[in-house]
């Protein structure tokens, strides 16, 4: 029993060290492409996007969780067969819808006739990570997550020194060919993590009578692609709404593309950075929510949202007082900045997103989550299309306003069913670190010190102010 548990402690530990370091890949490799490949070529990549993933999502039809749930059951050989053939048979759907609406996507709706090849160039890419869906959820289905971390860090690490090889070698190329290296990049990044799957195969594959059936998996595929799927087309409509919104208001294709470019590429990457912290701390709290009393689920929550916050009031004031700084130094550009200057404090809010999300997860009502998921990603797209001829901050607003929506619908729902507290002595200890911070951010900023220097200050006054306003009631949280 007691080896049980500690082999347990043990992958837990492996996979959240797995996963911030494929999240910090993941962060380095945006930063990387941003900087290599400057505004316009970033700004193409970013318009490219959403319709490359929705069509991998469709053609991937969540076999990664499908496979998970078959091949604990049934760890059989005819279950990868069949999970391959479920795989291929999706991503020629996939592929060849988005083959026949291309041309009229990229020249009538998006507006950007550039992005015909790249988008084009990602078919491999839809059929690749379909068969690494396929594989990586058998691994996770026979407990095995530790070489589906590995296959996520070689797919991460690949990727990044395609880029930079090929980029050192074919840097005077035109941007329009250099986006389409970085997608080829993204299809040898999956190649090379499919074959380090392959190669392991052999030795975990039992043998066994019952084999798996094509229903075993589509039944739990095609619901699961369903629900999740809304997310997708949220973003696929994205680009093609305000590209609408923008012409009727007489914006030529290129400011709409940098428009669009200046917050999904540099402003809300800035701002969203550190989402990996309240991430983590909901992947740590779900196996204890699902098991623990509606009490137990009370202190979780308080908990979860006291770790959340913060660390995001740090973040949110270095972001607001040094973004043009911070903005240089991680994507050699100020573009954006005003954006994360104006809105990172205000984006707050969302730092309470994941956590909620993950209690909603752990206490089954996924239903309800998807619900009103799909109730905000729709008010999302009316934002995006009316609020252009508002203002022109009408994108970035559009993020906000469901952001909040969201975020405070899930704690309101979460609050009448568990009855959590987050005492009022609280808050005003949260509203002064803030403020206190903000305030000696601004006249340090004021004396002309390197913001370097004004950095670390602020994290040892934070870490200071924590042990004195928070350190004696942190265990009743």
């Amino acid at each position: 029993m007691f080896h049980s548990k500690s082999k347990v402690v043990k992958n837990t530990l492996i996979l959240l060290f797995a996963s911030l370091m494929i999240r910090f890949l993941g962060l380095g490799n945006r930063i990387l492409l941003t900087r290599l490949l400057g505004q316009e070529g970033i700004s193409l990549y970013m318009i490219s996007m959403p319709t490359i993933m929705l069509f991998i999502s469709i053609g991937s039809l969540s076999l990664s969780i499908a496979m998970t749930k078959v091949a604990a059951r049934k760890p059989f050989l005819s279950t990868i067969k069949k999970g391959m053939v479920c795989a291929i048979f999706a991503s020629t759907i996939s592929s060849f819808i988005l083959w026949i609406i291309l041309k009229h996507l990229t020249y009538q709706w998006l507006k950007q006739p550039t992005s015909y090849y790249p988008i084009l160039l990602s078919i491999p890419l839809i059929y690749l990570t379909s068969i690494s869906s396929v594989l990586r959820g058998y691994y996770n289905g026979i407990q095995k997550m530790g070489i589906t971390s590995c296959a996520n860090l070689i797919e991460q690490i690949t990727r990044i020194l395609f880029t930079v090889m090929v980029f050192a070698i074919e840097k005077e190329k035109n941007i329009l060919y250099l986006v389409s290296l970085a997608m080829i990049a993204m299809s040898i990044g999956e190649l090379c993590s499919i074959l380090f799957t392959s190669f392991q195969i052999k030795k975990y594959i039992q043998k066994g009578k019952e084999d798996a059936t094509y229903s075993n998996l589509l039944s739990i595929a095609i619901p699961t692609t369903c629900s999740s799927l809304i997310s997708n087309v949220t973003f696929f409509f994205e680009p093609i709404l305000y590209t609408l919104s923008l012409t009727l208001l007489h914006v030529n294709k290129d400011e709409i593309l940098f428009s669009y470019s200046e917050v999904t590429a540099y402003a809300l990457p800035l701002i969203t950075m550190f989402s990996f912290i309240p991430m983590s701390i909901a992947t740590s709290i779900l196996p204890n929510v699902a098991r623990t009393s509606n009490e137990g689920i009370a202190h979780y929550i308080q908990k979860s949202l006291f770790y959340s916050f913060l660390p995001a009031i740090l973040i949110t004031v270095l972001l607001t007082v040094f973004s043009k700084e911070w903005m240089n130094l991680l994507y050699g550009t100020t573009i954006g900045s005003s954006i994360v200057s104006k809105y990172a404090s205000l984006f707050i809010v969302f730092y309470a997103f994941s956590p909620c999300s993950a209690v909603m997860q752990a206490t089954n009502q996924s239903k309800k989550l998807f619900l009103i998921s799909s109730i905000i990603h729709i008010m999302k797209l009316v934002l995006l299309f009316v609020l252009p001829w508002i203002t022109k901050e009408g994108f970035i607003l559009s993020y906000l306003i469901t952001d909040y929506l969201f975020t405070f619908t899930l704690l309101f729902i979460l609050f009448k069913k568990y009855h959590f507290k987050i005492s009022f002595s609280l808050l005003l200890r949260f509203v002064f670190l803030y403020f206190c911070l903000l305030a000696i951010s601004l006249f340090l900023k004021s004396l002309e010190i390197h913001y370097f220097i004004v950095t670390f200050v602020l994290i040892l006054l934070f870490v200071l102010l924590y042990f004195i306003l928070f350190f004696h009631i942190r265990n009743e949280i």
